[in-house]
């Protein structure tokens, strides 16, 4: 007997993502091949497995115990087709569990949208996953099992007492590495989970209430001793030259937090792993000294949570980062040679024409205004905060319905903002495809360099390939500012949106592919965008 353990294809809301290794399913893995299980991983987005490939496989396996991963509403739609298989025909009598954020958060909506599923792990599932394992692959009663939650006899949702929470990560083994072996010839860098939550408490975030509920804790960290050996075990096995740290918040707290961040630098360091990596947290956790040694160690980029600038936009996302705080961080990076990745959300139900103006001279003064940063709007998390302010208000939109499978929209307090988006979805949209592309490249060879027969030849396609991302940044900025003007304009033809956009998006291509035959960057322009 055994059990699969699946993350099903993911149905984009907008762009592609930066699909790595499913660490909440290797994790699981881990655990309960600890336990003596067996288990196969099954991956949709990232081994590119179609729903009727990952049915085939289930059916070879005859598990008795499925777990599919739903994460968010984007991967409802995959999860549902699979759980609907499995039971019809792939391995009617298997278990069929799901776990992750949307299915924590919206767990009814879950069950009923996909009744072939028999139960949910709520939270984070270590412990869940391999009480419920036990008692179903035993032919026990598994209505037992902590942690999760099941529709009990069409009466409604119940839910079992909580399992034990992992207070101490350093307990858990070291994630199943299954997948890692495509990754790297994908040219992906190996992912690293050093600490779990985040000490903030976004209004549009649900990882602060997922994690607390999870631990009692905000933010928990590994120890630096038990995060270098992962490193090292990676280093050495796989050999890689980059990893990437996807911690939600890896500084985590000022006191302890940030000593436990110089702590991994001086190992690192004093290991000669000779291994860069990059990282992401707030820009609050910032300083000169802590970034100093991560730098040494090896960190090369941050991806920075500023996410807004205007003090209105700020109070509404409960960010507590304002705009001097996050020019700061910027400026420390800067200072260390540490390149920084912004995460901003220009759009939201509240903004004002001018708060996004003012959001997007902020990006484009710091070098951050692209394709991503251009278009991106505030998603409705279940669990955030403000999605419950948003039911409130009513204001949202497709909640609860077969046909919006999970996905909930709401609309603009100034009108105009929605002008805006519909010319840069037309103008600037096309533009993702060759400068995430671009992007993967430049990440690709700066994480292979030192595997490279000539250094230098490596460091001079860097510099053409960073040249054409930032080329590609101008021309969004264009196109941007000339689709701003005409949005707040007072007075508008009703055709005139769309002609300005077709404009804008073929100049714009008429200018990329001039811009990538320079740059010996054609093949940017019509390459799938995923890793």
């Amino acid at each position: 007997m055994s059990i699969t353990l699946i993350r099903p294809p993911f149905c984009p809301t907008g762009f592609d993502q930066q699909f790595q290794e499913p660490l909440n399913l290797a994790y699981l893995a881990a655990v309960l091949r600890r336990e003596g299980f067996e288990v196969h991983l099954l991956d949709a987005e990232f081994a590119e497995l179609t729903v009727e490939a990952i049915l085939r496989e289930v059916a070879a396996d005859a598990p008795s115990l499925v777990g599919i991963s739903v994460m968010s509403d984007g991967s409802l739609p995959g999860a549902l087709r699979i759980a609907e298989g499995v039971r019809r025909w792939a391995a009617p009598e298997s278990h069929v569990t799901a776990g992750g954020h949307f299915a924590t958060f919206r767990t009814e909506y879950l069950l009923r949208m996909v009744p072939e599923m028999d139960s949910v792990v709520l939270f984070e599932g270590e412990t869940a996953i391999v009480d419920l394992a036990r008692l179903v692959l035993s032919g026990d009663e598994w209505h037992h099992a902590r942690g999760i939650a099941f529709l009990d006899d069409g009466r409604g949702v119940s839910r079992t007492a909580r399992a034990d929470p992992v207070v101490d990560l350093d307990t858990l083994p070291f994630p199943a590495r299954d997948l890692l072996p495509k990754a790297i010839r994908l040219g992906l860098m190996p992912a690293v989970l050093s600490s779990r939550g985040c000490s903030g408490a976004c209004s549009f975030c649900s990882i602060h209430r997922f994690v607390r509920k999870s631990s009692g804790r905000a933010w928990r960290g590994r120890s630096p001793g038990n995060v270098v050996a992962e490193v090292r075990t990676l280093v050495e096995n796989f050999r890689v030259g980059e990893v990437g740290f996807l911690d939600d918040d890896f500084i985590g707290t000022r006191g302890r937090g940030r000593q436990r961040a110089r702590a991994i630098a001086e190992r690192l360091t004093r290991e000669r792993l000779d291994v860069l990596f990059n990282l992401e947290c707030r820009p609050d956790m910032i300083d000169r000294e802590t970034f100093s040694a991560l730098r040494e160690a090896g960190l090369r980029s941050v991806f920075l949570g500023v996410e807004a600038v205007a003090p209105e936009a700020v109070r509404t996302f409960n960010k507590g980062v304002p705009r001097a705080t996050a020019e700061r961080a910027l400026k420390t990076l800067d200072d260390l040679d540490i390149q920084a990745d912004v995460g901003f959300i220009l759009y939201h139900p509240y903004v004002t024409m001018e708060e996004i103006w003012e959001g997007y001279s902020f990006l484009k003064a710091h070098g951050q205004l692209d394709v991503h940063t251009a278009l991106n709007r505030m998603f409705v998390t279940p669990g955030a905060p403000i999605r419950e302010r948003l039911i409130d208000e009513g204001r949202l939109a497709g909640e609860a319905t077969e046909r919006s499978l999970g996905a909930e929209t709401y609309d603009w307090i100034d009108p105009r903002v929605g002008d805006l988006l519909a010319v840069l979805h037309v103008a600037v949209f096309p533009l993702f495809r060759p400068w995430y592309n671009g992007l993967k490249e430049y990440r690709r060879v700066r994480s292979t360099r030192k595997f490279a027969t000539d250094e230098r030849v490596a460091d001079d396609r860097m510099k053409v390939l960073w040249a054409y991302v930032r080329s590609v940044d101008e021309i969004v900025q264009h196109c941007f500012e000339e689709a701003y003007a005409v949005a707040t304009r007072p007075r508008k033809a009703a055709d005139e949106l769309l002609t300005v956009s077709r404009r804008l998006r073929d100049e714009a291509m008429a200018d990329i592919r001039a811009l990538a035959r320079r740059s010996s960057c054609e093949a940017f322009l019509t390459a799938d965008c995923r890793w």
